[in-house]
């Protein structure tokens, strides 16, 4: 899918049901392609209008969710026309950017290359419950994972309990993950622990942690729970946290339905207060000084998170850690946007969808697939924009020369400054 597509087709492919929007500069015109052959072959392409006989016209490209999305500069003045014809495709592009730096790790005694960070798709649930209360339901989730996936060199191949050094998996490590995912397993409050453990405990940050990757190879999969520190009187802020990426190639095989699917079943298991899943950077090291170019490209695209990047997750609290392509609501934050009728009310994008999991959780969809956005085309992604605003307080807080924007950017994997850490945390704000 990198390469010029040179064989041409018996037939252009029918193209139907496009409609053209006014709007300031360049307007838009899109529509469906009648054939599996898009999706499947092709996923996003450079199409141009025509007939049977020739291609040639108007240039546009074929977003990877089967829609051909047409520019032009003719004034039509809120007039909605069809275009109905056939298109043939001319050249091949991602649908997604690919940003994949090799480059030697930034620490003492390394030498060789390797990945250091990679686009994925990433589910996160924020739980403000201790281990017990929420253990089963981890397993759950994990359990459905796994089936999606699959075990192997080429998904999930090695695991990580708590602070051991990892291996491989096998019964006896499967044995100590589900060990440690019994609800009833022997567990006190952080309060009755020796002080020497305590220390421990607290700096690491957690009282249970799991985390299942692909190993060396860097493939995309991963999941990670986290349990918070169970103090008998926990702090606010302080959340149990549960994560998982697949690669974004498992997206374009299988269809954002399958991924949809996946992040409700987990959801059903999870109690969980906010979650989501969209694109996202996956940082293996933090960046240099000098990676000035990877920051830029990871400014130009607003759909791709980096939140991930500032660390320290666990304490969004009732926060809501930002705007994706599937937003989870729970109470109480679900409450303080006036439940899914509120919610219906105030997003008005063509394609952001409300539903209700149950009576008391909600899902926003952003569109069928997740989008990343391009500041450099244009596309600024009004619906993510929409729901920003309309989540606004309820937002993580970042503000200048707080405590937290210093974390955010000396800290960050990014290696951003302040400047830059209040750009892109407000990027569907300002």
């Amino acid at each position: 899918m990198e390469t010029a597509l040179n064989t041409a087709l018996d037939q252009p492919l029918r193209a139907y049901g496009t409609t053209y929007s006014h709007g300031q500069g360049c307007r838009q015109m899109s529509g469906v392609v009648v054939s599996d052959t898009a999706y499947t072959l092709f996923n996003s392409a450079v199409w141009e209008q025509g007939n049977r006989d020739r291609s040639g016209g108007l240039a546009a490209m074929l977003c990877v969710s089967g829609k051909a999305l047409f520019r032009c500069h003719r004034e039509m003045w809120r007039r909605v026309a069809r275009a109905d014809g056939y298109y043939a495709p001319t050249a091949m592009t991602y649908p997604y950017p690919r940003i994949r730096p090799v480059g030697v790790p930034p620490v003492d005694g390394a030498g060789r290359e390797e990945l250091l960070a990679r686009e994925v798709i990433r589910f996160a649930f924020f739980m403000p419950h201790d281990h017990p209360d929420v253990a089963s339901g981890v397993s759950l989730a994990l359990d459905s994972y796994m089936q999606m996936v699959g075990e192997g060199p080429e998904s999930i191949n090695e695991a990580f309990v708590d602070d051991d050094e990892g291996a491989p998996l096998s019964q006896d490590r499967w044995t100590a993950i589900r060990h440690r995912l019994r609800p009833e397993r022997h567990w006190r409050f952080a309060d009755d622990y020796s002080e020497s453990y305590a220390n421990r405990v607290e700096k690491r940050r957690y009282e249970t942690q799991l985390f299942l990757d692909g190993g060396g190879a860097r493939n995309g999969y991963s999941f990670r729970y986290r349990a918070r520190i169970p103090w008998r009187m926990p702090a606010s802020n302080k959340v149990s946290l549960l994560t998982a990426t697949v690669p974004t190639e498992f997206l374009e095989a299988h269809g954002p339905a399958r991924v949809a699917e996946l992040a409700r079943t987990m959801a059903s298991q999870l109690q969980f207060t906010t979650g989501h899943v969209g694109l996202h950077l996956q940082l293996y090291w933090p960046l240099r000084s000098t990676d000035d170019a990877l920051r830029a490209e990871a400014f130009r695209y607003p759909g791709l998170d980096l939140r991930s990047a500032w660390l320290w997750e666990e304490d969004v609290g009732f926060y809501v850690d930002g705007v994706h392509w599937l937003n989870f609501f729970a109470p109480p934050v679900l409450e303080k946007l006036r439940g899914a009728h509120g919610l219906r009310a105030r997003l008005r994008s063509d394609n952001t969808r409300v539903e209700t999991i149950n009576d008391e959780r909600v899902v926003v969809s952003l569109g069928e697939w997740p989008e990343s956005g391009d500041l450099l085309q244009g596309f600024t992604l009004p619906a993510y924009r929409e729901l920003a605003h309309v989540l606004g307080p309820l937002l993580e807080p970042l503000e200048r020369s707080s405590p937290s924007t210093w974390m955010a950017a000396g800290n960050s994997f990014m290696g951003f400054t302040e400047e830059e850490a209040l750009r892109w945390w407000r990027r569907f704000l300002d």
